[in-house]
């Protein structure tokens, strides 16, 4: 792990506080991961900020959270988002890694085309009026908008959620990891 990565770790890990990691052992969460209040293991790529050129289209980056997945965890984008892990996630961005807080994220939601919802990559429905929704999205009149990132916004310091086209690019995103169910 480059230095910035590992450095930005830490930082990410300082954010979360104590109260957090009392409430979780050691080794709850895969390497690289942080242990998130329930239960959650957050990973978020920096790589781009390392040094690291390469940006990525959404199956891209969803392909590298799960080339993250190991004998005991599953990984994907990360999905099933609220408002907490928003709230956090911006919070720990703007103050503890302020070179990304004009970034973006790819997060894991699509819309399933046929249906026209919105899908987290568990397949849980995403609620269209949810918070963590950017200011008049997602729109039902977009059809070419069918995965998902979030974005600054800097009137409120936080990240929102917007509906993107499949050949957007970026240069981060944002795993998680759960224990493989047997």
């Amino acid at each position: 792990m480059g230095f910035k990565v590992h450095v930005a770790f830490l930082l990410f890990a300082a954010f979360l506080g104590a109260s957090a990691y009392d409430r979780l052992e050691q080794g709850d969460c895969p390497n690289e991961f942080l242990s998130y209040p329930g239960g959650r293991c957050l990973h978020v790529s920096t790589a781009y900020v390392s040094g690291d050129p390469k940006v990525y289209q959404w199956e891209p980056a969803r392909e590298a959270c799960l080339n993250m997945t190991t004998e005991g965890w599953t990984v994907d984008l990360a999905f099933s988002l609220d408002e907490e892990v928003m709230q956090r996630f911006s919070e720990f961005i703007v103050n503890e890694v302020p070179s990304m807080k004009y970034y973006v994220f790819f997060v894991g939601a699509e819309r399933d085309t046929p249906s026209g919802h919105w899908e987290w990559v568990d397949g849980q429905l995403v609620d269209p009026l949810s918070y963590v929704w950017n200011i008049n999205q997602p729109s039902s009149s977009q059809d070419a908008y069918v995965k998902t990132m979030l974005v600054p916004s800097g009137a409120h310091n936080r990240f929102y959620m917007i509906a993107i086209r499949a050949v957007e690019r970026g240069p981060s995103f944002l795993c998680e990891a759960a224990p493989k169910c047997d």
